[in-house]
C-alpha cells in the first residue's frame, strides 16, 4: 500500500479528462464508503489506487489532472484515513494490516514524507501549486501526529517560501517575512480571492500561533505576525491579542505546575519528616520497655533478696527461768499422763511466723502488680492458666489420678512422721 514518491512533468496524460473525472470520483465515493463503515485498509487501497501511478505506465497518477475540487477532495480523504490509522491501538493496528505496513504507514506521518508524497503525486513536484486546503490538512495532520514539529515548521516554511503569485496576475509579489534564522522564508502574497486569502490566513494562524508556539518560538510568532502581509490591521491584532492570550495561559500553566510541583515537594518533606518522627517514636518506645524490663528484673531480684533475708533471721523468744525446757523424762507415756503444759513461747513463734507470711504475701503483691504494669497479659496468662487448670479438674480420670497421688503423697508423710518418731 505504500506509495510510490516520483516528481511528475507538467504536460498531462493521455487520458482523457472526462475519463479520468469519473474515475477519480467513483473511487473517491466507494472510498469515503468504505471509511464511513472503518473498513480502513480497503478505503486506503482504493485510495492508492488513483494516487499511485498505474503499474507498468509512465503516467502519472489519476489524480495529477484532476480539477482543484475534486484534488482537495480527494487528498482530504486520504490524509483522515491516514489520521484514523495513526490514531488505532497499536495491536488493533498491527491485526488490521500487519505490523509492517502499520509501522510504515505511522512512519509515513510521523516523519513529514507525507506532505512529500502529497506534492510530489498530486502538484509534480511544485510546493508552491498545492493548495491551500491540503496544506491546512497536511499542517493539521503534523501537527498532531509529528515525532517533533520542527518537520512542520520546516515544511510550512518552504510553501510559504515557494508560494507563487496568483494565476491572474492580478497582485503584485510582496515579501512576506526576512528573519535572521531563517532566509527561505521570502516572497509570500496576499491574494484576492476571499477563499483563498481565508485560507491562507488560516495557514497563518496554524504557523504561528500552534507550530512555532509548540517549538518554544514566541518572539519570532510575534515577529510573522508583526511583518506579515496577508493580514490586515483588524486580524493583526486578533492574532497579537490570540498570541498574548496563549502566553499567559502559559505562564498560569507553568505557575501552576510549579506550586503543585512545591506541594508535592513539600508533602514529600512532612512525609520524610514524619517518618523519621516514626522512627524516633518507635526507638524511644523501645528503649523504655528495656528500662521497663530491666527494672522489673531489679525488682524481682530485690524481693527475692528480701524474703532470704527474711528467712535467714531466727526467731528469738524471750525465755526466763519458768520456760527453760525441763529434762526430758525417759518415760513419754507417764509423762503425758501428768498433763505437760505446752510452753509459752509458742504464742509468740506464731506471730513470728504470721508476720513474716504477711510480708512475703505482700512482696508477692507488690511484685505481680509491677508485673501488671509492665506486662498488661500476665492476667490473661494467669486467667487462662486457671482455665485450663479448672477444664482439667473437670476431667474425671484428671481427678482420680490426682485423688491416687494425694492418698499416695499422705501415706508416704506419715510414715516419714513415724520414722522420725521413733
Amino acid at each position: 500500500m505504500s506509495s510510490q514518491i516520483k516528481k511528475w512533468p507538467i504536460t498531462l496524460s493521455a487520458v482523457s479528462p472526462r475519463q479520468s473525472k469519473n474515475k477519480i470520483s467513483k473511487t473517491y465515493r466507494q472510498a469515503s464508503t468504505l471509511f464511513l463503515t472503518r473498513r480502513l485498509p480497503e478505503s486506503l487501497t482504493t485510495m492508492l489506487s488513483i494516487l499511485n501511478c498505474p503499474d507498468g505506465s509512465s503516467d502519472p497518477p489519476p489524480i495529477y489532472s484532476a480539477n482543484k475540487i475534486i484534488r482537495i477532495k480527494v487528498w482530504s480523504l486520504y490524509l483522515t484515513i491516514l489520521n484514523a490509522i495513526c490514531e488505532l491501538p497499536l495491536d488493533e493496528g498491527k491485526q488490521t494490516f500487519g505490523n509492517t505496513e502499520f509501522r510504515a504507514l505511522v512512519s509515513k506521518v510521523r516523519d513529514g514524507s507525507i506532505w512529500d508524497e502529497v506534492v510530489n503525486n498530486g502538484y509534480g513536484g511544485l510546493e508552491g501549486d498545492v493548495d491551500t486546503d491540503v496544506v491546512i490538512n497536511l499542517a493539521t495532520l503534523l501537527l498532531a501526529h509529528a515525532r517533533s514539529q520542527k518537520i512542520n515548521q520546516l515544511k510550512l516554511e518552504s510553501y510559504l517560501s515557494s508560494r507563487s503569485t496568483p494565476r491572474d496576475n492580478q497582485l503584485e509579489a510582496s515579501q512576506y517575512h526576512n528573519h535572521s534564522r531563517s532566509q527561505s522564508m521570502t516572497n509570500l502574497n496576499g491574494f484576492d480571492p476571499t477563499r483563498e486569502l481565508n485560507s491562507l490566513v488560516k495557514i497563518l494562524e496554524l504557523y504561528t500561533l500552534h507550530v512555532l508556539l509548540r517549538n518554544n518560538e514566541w518572539d519570532f510568532a510575534r515577529e510573522v505576525i508583526t511583518v506579515s502581509s496577508i493580514l490586515d490591521e483588524e486580524r493583526r491584532e486578533a492574532f497579537l491579542e490570540a498570541l498574548d492570550t496563549l502566553k499567559t495561559e502559559q505562564r498560569q500553566i507553568q505557575m501552576r505546575e510549579r506550586e503543585e510541583q512545591q506541594l508535592l515537594d513539600e508533602k514529600l518533606r512532612q512525609n520524610a519528616e514524619e517518618l523519621r518522627r516514626l522512627n524516633r517514636d518507635i526507638e524511644q518506645k523501645r528503649e523504655e520497655e528495656d528500662k521497663m524490663r530491666r527494672h522489673k528484673v531489679t525488682e524481682l531480684d530485690y524481693g527475692t533478696e528480701s524474703n532470704s533475708i527474711s528467712c535467714q533471721i531466727p526467731s528469738t523468744p524471750v525465755q526466763n527461768k519458768s520456760t527453760i525446757p525441763k529434762k526430758r523424762s525417759l518415760h513419754p507415756i507417764a509423762q503425758t499422763k501428768k498433763g505437760a503444759t505446752p510452753p509459752k513461747n509458742t504464742l509468740l513463734s506464731f506471730l513470728n511466723r504470721s508476720h513474716l507470711i504477711s510480708r512475703n504475701i505482700c512482696n508477692l503483691i507488690n511484685i505481680l502488680a509491677g508485673n501488671l504494669r509492665t506486662r498488661p497479659l500476665l492476667l490473661f496468662e494467669v486467667m487462662a492458666f486457671v482455665a485450663g487448670l479448672l477444664l482439667l479438674l473437670k476431667q474425671r480420670d484428671f481427678r482420680h489420678k490426682l485423688k491416687n497421688s494425694w492418698v499416695k503423697l499422705r501415706q508416704t508423710a506419715a510414715m516419714a512422721g513415724k520414722v522420725s518418731y521413733l
